[in-house]
């Protein structure tokens, strides 16, 4: 047991005032025995509990050589972060510190935090004053004891009897000897004590004095308490039971003992027989005077610590603390990084900055914030991030917008141009039906802008998924159902074997396959609304951003958009066939600009959309954009003749029939009319050169021309080949191939009659229809004949009891009559059928009878279901020999075996040429 606290305690007021001023990286020296190594034992455990770090550590004897000491401060000196130095020392060791700061001139370098071996020794510190300011010390709490010094100075050799050793204390105290004992008479060699010198000379109580007094209380208060309860509370002094005296009991009383003493403290023990500690914070500074001294500036009482007092720190300004970290403390918003192991990992590190979206939970910890929430400045908390979609202010929608609404503005002014020359030929030769399909398309498409742009919802959200590819395939869907129509026709023409008339070519059937088609991308577009519904959903595209956006996947785009991207690509190949068709103006052509011109756009389209963060926009101007594509390349062309060109906008120019037939027949007219020696007797439809097509049968000289071609009516040219009718004040020149029905009937009647006439005149000379000649003007002549006449004759009836209706000619002229009609029924090996033969005669039977110098301008043909070798579905190969036969009078030197097959497409327009 004792009375005095115990060094632990020192170590835990150490520790106490090290992170009251936040020293957490500091140094540390102890006196190499006993007191030293179990004080700074204890100091280096608390520390490590606390987050103290101990730098550097070392020892030394307190007697040991300077240069010894002069090491140990070197040692420390290595580590600039920790300045201030623990020493758990006794007061010379110190002292021998404080003189190596000196030799050293280390200064102000460390700051001293001493045990109470220091305490307030001034002797520790004389001389070496300057060094050891600021320096903080620790003193054990021992209160001044007044009534000791009444007590003490009230003492003297003659009334303090009891005390044997007072006597000599009295003697050394004031160097006098007491009466008595001087020895044998010898002289006196110090004057004789006479009890009335003074104890209060050079007197300073002793700084423990109460901690003896504290142990006599202990020792009379267990002792009384022990008899009390031993002999019983009616005896005086000692009782037999006491005897023999039991010290393990005496001990227990002792530890149990309690009493007040002095300023409001107490005492006590613990278990261990441990008073509870107190100690005094004592501060060396340097006095306003210019003195030196220990000023009391704290207390440390049972685990608390309280500093009263401005500490003084060495050769620091006042107020301004000294730091002692290995590392400072981070910024708001960084971790720190410990940079090594042990124990200086919780002292030194590296402060490193936690992500952007990420809080700082502790010192060494940062959290990312969940998905919608973002670290606010000081990175201490999450908020939530506000939601952002397009705005209808936004640059970009603004852009979109006027995009748009110039896109309805120019489809709109194109509709009511359409509308108002509903019936004028460049509307109807566009098929209106489907024109108007395409405008209500691009209409849509434009209005594809709005709930795209529009804030997410369910209702916007499926309009998005929905009329994109509606009005795509609205679009082209149309244009898809036109350019297969023209390639459908242009394929026709190029053909070597005959074929029925095309189905679904009329106008109810194009609006029909139309909407199938389209109807096709609406069941896409719903099945896929079937399998991901549309809804608004809240997207992360970056950290720090959230968007509220339609729950659109990229199947979702692109199965709709593909069945799209399929017709475009449909439409493509049909305009890249049906390029260099001129029907309606070269339609085809510019139907083929706009699909190439919108493959790009598509093809750029998918990149884009998918690697940028606007797909709002991105969609919108894709959309837009390829409306006005179709818009530019398709109607303008059209609305330019009919509101600059009106003179342009003629049926004679638009009929489909006509302007195909012009196109085809010249090539036919430029290779039946090409005079090469040495052709073979095969005539074949092949491309013609541009100056070929614009020659006319008339104009070829191996063309025998009847007189009666110059005999024709005044303001009129309509009878001789590659000449026209008015149109307004123009005349518009035409090939043979583009003659009208009636023209077309009364050049081939005039050009038979002139060919007999040339035979009758030449009877004599053979007539080998082999010759290269001959051959050419045989093909002219069943060309011209073939074309005339199915061009007059409706074939498509079938039914061999229905009269064939001939088209009524505008110009007035006899029309071309039937004067003699028969059905008949033959069978052979190769084709059997019923066959209707018919004679037509330009004019009447009877002028036809009066024209005594040539053969009869009539002839026989057949028009019925005449059954022949089947090929396919849409072919039909006839006998040349039966079929030329009924329609083509030929001279009798003619010899049909030379003629193979007679080959014919049946369209609205006809090219015939024979193959031997």
């Amino acid at each position: 047991m004792r009375v005095v606290p115990s060094d632990y305690y020192q170590a835990q007021v150490m520790v106490d005032i090290v992170r009251s001023h936040n020293w957490t990286y500091v140094s540390a020296v102890n006196t190499d025995e006993n007191y030293g190594q179990s004080g700074i034992q204890a100091f280096r455990e608390l520390a490590e509990r606390a987050n103290v770090c101990i730098g550097k550590e070392d020892s030394v004897l307190s007697n040991a050589e300077d240069e010894v000491f002069d090491g140990v401060l070197l040692n420390l000196d290595r580590d600039p972060n920790a300045r201030v130095v623990v020493c758990f020392c006794e007061g010379m060791t110190v002292r021998n510190l404080l003189a190596a700061v000196r030799r050293l001139n280390l200064t102000g370098r460390f700051l001293f935090l001493g045990s109470d071996g220091w305490a307030d020794r001034s002797d520790v510190v004389d001389g070496y004053e300057s060094e050891a300011r600021g320096s903080i010390s620790i003193r054990i709490h021992s209160p001044y004891v007044a009534d000791f010094d009444e007590y003490y100075f009230g003492l003297n050799p003659f009334n303090n009897s009891r005390n044997p050793w007072f006597r000599e204390f009295w003697e050394a105290r004031f160097n006098c000897e007491m009466p008595g004992n001087s020895g044998g008479g010898s002289p006196r060699k110090k004057p004789a004590c006479t009890g009335k010198e003074k104890l209060t000379e050079k007197y300073k109580q002793e700084p423990k004095m109460s901690f003896v007094i504290k142990a006599i209380y202990t020792m009379a208060y267990g002792l009384h308490r022990m008899v009390e309860d031993v002999c019983g509370g009616h005896g005086k002094g000692l009782c037999p039971e006491l005897f023999p005296f039991n010290g393990s009991l005496f001990k227990n009383y002792l530890l149990n003992v309690s009493f007040p003493y002095g300023d409001g403290d107490t005492v006590e023990f613990d278990k261990k027989g441990d008073p509870p500690g107190r100690y005094n914070i004592m501060n060396f500074q340097r006095l306003p005077n210019g003195s030196y001294d220990y000023v009391h500036v704290g207390d440390w009482k049972n685990g608390t610590l309280r500093i009263k007092g401005e500490l003084q720190y060495a050769h620091n300004k006042p107020g301004e603390m000294i730091e002692s970290v290995c590392s400072k403390p981070c910024a708001p918003g960084h971790y720190r990084n410990f940079r090594t192991g042990g124990q200086e990992q919780k002292c030194c590190w590296a402060c490193v900055p936690c992500d952007r979206n990420e809080i700082l939970v502790d010192a060494v910890t940062c959290k990312a914030c969940s998905a919608g929430f973002w670290p606010n400045a000081n990175k201490t908390a999450c908020d939530e991030i506000p939601v952002r979609f397009t705005q209808w202010g936004d640059t970009e929608a603004i852009i979109a917008i006027a995009f748009s609404c110039l896109g309805f503005i120019s489809t709109s002014f194109a509709a009511i141009v359409f509308i108002k020359y509903n019936d004028t030929p460049v509307v109807k030769s566009s098929t209106r039906e489907l024109s108007y399909l395409i405008l209500a398309g691009m209409t849509l498409s434009h209005a594809t802008t709005f709930p795209v742009l529009a804030k997410p919802s369910a209702f916007s959200c499926t309009l998005s998924r929905l009329l994109p590819g509606l009005s795509f395939a609205m679009i082209y869907a149309s244009v898809l159902t036109k350019t297969n129509r023209i390639a459908r026709i242009l394929a026709g023409s190029k053909k070597r074997f005959p074929t029925r008339k095309p189905r679904f070519m009329s106008a109810a059937a194009q609006v029909l396959i139309t909407c199938v088609l389209i109807g096709i991308e609406v069941g896409v577009s719903s099945a896929m609304l079937a399998l991901e519904p549309a809804a608004p959903t809240l997207q992360y595209p970056s950290a720090d951003r959230v968007i509220l956006a339609c729950n659109t996947t990229p199947l979702g785009v692109l199965a709709p958009l593909a069945f799209d991207f399929f017709l475009i690509a449909l439409c493509t190949l049909y305009a890249l066939k049906t390029r260099n068709v001129p029907e309606n103006f070269n339609e085809a052509k510019f139907i083929g600009f706009a699909m190439y011109t919108t493959c790009v756009i598509w093809i750029a389209f998918v990149p884009i959309y998918f690697g940028s963060d606007s797909k709002v926009i991105t969609m919108c101007v894709c959309v837009t954009l390829s409306a006005m594509v179709t818009l530019v390349f398709l109607f303008f062309p059209k609305l330019y003749i009919i509101l600059l060109r009106p003179e342009r906008n003629n049926r004679a120019l638009f009929t489909t029939s006509k302007s195909i037939r012009c196109h085809i027949g010249s090539r036919v007219a430029s290779a039946v009319l090409s005079n090469k020696a040495g052709s073979n007797s095969h005539s074949s439809l092949q491309e013609s050169s541009p100056k070929s097509r614009d020659r006319t049968v008339a104009d070829s000289p191996k063309n025998r021309v009847h007189p009666e071609w110059n005999a024709r009516p005044r303001g009129r040219d309509d009878s001789r080949p590659g000449t026209g009718r008015f149109v307004g004040e123009k005349i518009e020149k035409r090939t043979l191939s583009c003659q009208t029905d009636t023209e077309l009937v009364k050049t081939l009647l005039r050009l038979h009659s002139n060919l007999l006439e040339s035979d009758a005149k030449e009877p004599e000379k053979p007539k080998d229809w082999r010759t290269p000649d001959k051959r050419h003007e045989l093909s002219d002549w069943a060309t011209l004949s073939a074309a005339a006449l199915l061009q007059t004759i409706n074939l498509r009836s079938r039914r061999l009891d229905r009269r064939p209706r001939l088209r009524k000619s505008k110009t007035g002229a006899k029309q071309p009559q039937i004067v003699e009609e028969s059905i008949t029924d033959e069978s052979d090996n190769e084709h059997s059928g019923k066959y209707k033969q018919i004679t037509i005669s330009l004019g009447d039977a009877a002028d036809s009878e009066s024209n005594s110098t040539a053969s009869p301008v009539s002839w026989p043909f057949e028009v019925g279901a005449v059954r022949g070798r089947r090929v396919n579905r849409s072919r039909e190969v006839f006998s040349a020999e039966r079929f030329a036969k009924t329609f083509i009078p030929l001279p009798k030197t003619a010899r049909w075996n030379n003629f193979q097959h007679l080959v014919f497409i049946n369209f609205p327009f006809v090219s015939f040429y024979i193959n031997k």
